[in-house]
């Protein structure tokens, strides 16, 4: 029996593929997390301000756990019922940009398809019972990996403003210490 068995699906990276990779990495999670940042603020609004606690016990701490608190706030809180179809509709793009940074945040690149440009990434998932190991991948294009880091830095503008919108109408300027985004 093999303790680990993984597949390298097209040959190593080379020194000149790292550069171009790991520009689109570092782009992509310095926008994801500027985004998510942002909905951090949305949770604190909407959680000490609008309602919130009436509809969840705790703000969310991961990505998926905010963005599925979140929706549940919008959709139940007729307070941010105008606010939900933009929202929704943002946090429905994010959620594509944050599949890539998932995988490149998680997982480690291990070969490139030098025929298309596809990296494959990989990580050992816990099975069993959490008492083995199974190694999984994926696989993306360096184009993909950019293109998602613009996307969201272009998602960045409507979040703010949602934000704005969301502090103008539930938090009094007195309480607005340190929460407006510059």
């Amino acid at each position: 029996m093999k303790l680990l068995e993984a597949s390298m699906p097209g040959t190593p990276i080379n020194s000149d593929q790292v550069e171009p990779l790991t520009t689109a990495v570092g782009s992509l999670i310095i926008s994801c997390a500027t985004a998510e940042a942002i909905l951090d603020l949305w949770q604190t609004v909407i959680f000490q301000s609008a309602g919130g606690r009436k509809v969840i016990k705790r703000m969310g701490f991961m990505y998926g756990e905010k963005t599925a608190l979140l929706r549940q706030c919008f959709k139940d809180l007729e307070l941010l019922h105008e606010f939900a179809p933009s929202a929704i509709e943002l946090l429905d793009e994010l959620d594509e940009v944050f599949d890539t940074r998932h995988i490149v945040a998680h997982q480690r690149p291990i070969s490139v398809n030098e025929a298309d440009g596809t990296f494959t990434f990989q990580t050992l998932e816990l099975v069993e019972k959490r008492t083995f190991h199974r190694a999984t991948t994926s696989t993306l294009a360096l184009g993909k990996i950019a293109g998602d880091a613009l996307k969201c830095e272009h998602l960045h503008a409507a979040l703010i403003r949602l934000t704005q919108e969301l502090i103008e109408r539930f938090v009094p300027d007195a309480e607005l210490q340190g929460l407006t985004p510059k």
